[in-house]
């Protein structure tokens, strides 16, 4: 899998790792072995890699250093167990390579130790440095008191690039915290004046519902819901409106299980030029029995029809009803 590629991967590397830092300090110790004399002080001091020698034996246990947590990982996982399956997570052939590692790199820690011990390489390499800079100081003084002074110089002139690049760098990111700020602010106060003009307009709304309703339910109560309050508004209305309303409660009285011709919607165009711009149209339905729904936020006069199954006898005085509002509209257009 590809998991599997990478963990091996990952392994070939650290082997490869291992090996190289072993070879690295065996070169180390050969080249130690075979430095040249140190010359009187009278002579120049020729170009010796001692402090190089010291520098690389300080990486290879820095870099040593840095396998620790890996190399216990793998000893870990030598005994672990696959907690699925129950078998070991590495097999005969990966125990083996892993435990080649293991012994490699306890032998390149062993190495760095006897290398650091008083007596061992880096102690040999310090001394060598040490002897050598003598010499140097010893001929050349002033040119070392001179490459001092040029790196006070470029010191002090780093640290001030320093300082200037801190300072600039903290200059905008105050101006930048300012700006962040400018438009936390704005946002907020944008927030909140969406936030009171939605809530002006959620109570304009609420208050507007408030008084449709109060007014249909005025304007329902107004309306005598009986023959004699029928009989009255049907008086009102034109022929033409009486014959459109006749229309209607002949579909009805045909098939009174149809919802669509039990449901008029107020705003219906043809509805309001036929009937409802008449005094009385929306008034005799309402007489008649029908009531005022809103569905889907629109104004619709239903018929609600009685369960039949639940209330016959409920659902005969609402059929009897229809008859007779039909038969009222007939003796009008008569």
């Amino acid at each position: 899998s590809i998991e599997d590629n990478a963990i091996m991967s990952e392994f070939r590397k650290t082997t490869a790792t291992v090996t190289t830092l072993r070879t690295t300090l065996q070169d180390l110790h050969e080249t130690a072995s075979t430095l040249p004399p140190l010359p009187p002080p009278s002579q120049p001091l020729p170009p010796a890699p001692s402090i190089a020698l010291s520098r690389q034996l300080n990486e290879v246990s820095e870099s040593a250093g840095a396998l620790s947590d890996k190399m216990n990982t793998y000893r870990s996982r030598l005994t672990a167990v696959d907690p699925v399956t129950g078998q070991a997570r590495y097999g005969d052939k990966m125990k083996k390579s892993v435990s080649a590692l293991l012994e490699d790199y306890a032998a390149l820690t062993a190495e760095l130790e006897s290398a650091f011990e008083e007596d061992g390489l880096m102690s040999v390499l310090v001394a060598r440095e040490a002897s050598e800079a003598s010499l140097r100081l010893a001929y050349s003084a002033a040119a070392e008191e001179r490459r001092q002074e040029e790196e006070r110089l470029a010191e002090i002139k780093a640290e001030e690039e320093r300082i200037a690049s801190l300072t600039e760098q903290q200059r905008r990111e105050e101006k930048e915290a300012q700006e962040r700020e400018e438009l936390r602010l704005k946002a907020e106060e944008a927030r909140r004046v969406k936030a009171e003009r939605e809530e002006r307009e959620r109570e304009e709304r609420e208050r507007l519902e408030r008084e449709e309703r109060e007014r249909d339910a005025a304007w329902l109560a107004s309306i005598e819901r009986t023959t004699g309050g029928l009989t009255k508004q049907i008086s009102l209305l034109p022929p033409s409106a009486r014959a459109k309303l006749l229309e209607i409660y002949t579909e009805v009285h045909k098939r009174p299980e149809n919802e669509l011709a039990r449901k008029v919607k107020l705003e219906n165009a043809k509805f309001h030029e036929e009937i409802g711009q008449h005094e009385g149209g929306k008034e005799a339905l309402v007489a008649a029995g029908w009531s005022l729904q809103k569905l889907d936020g629109e104004k619709f006069l239903v018929l609600v029809e009685p369960n039949l199954e639940t209330d016959l006898d409920g659902w005969s005085t609402w059929f009897d009803r229809i008859k007779e509002v039909r038969e009222i509209l007939e003796n009008y257009h008569c």
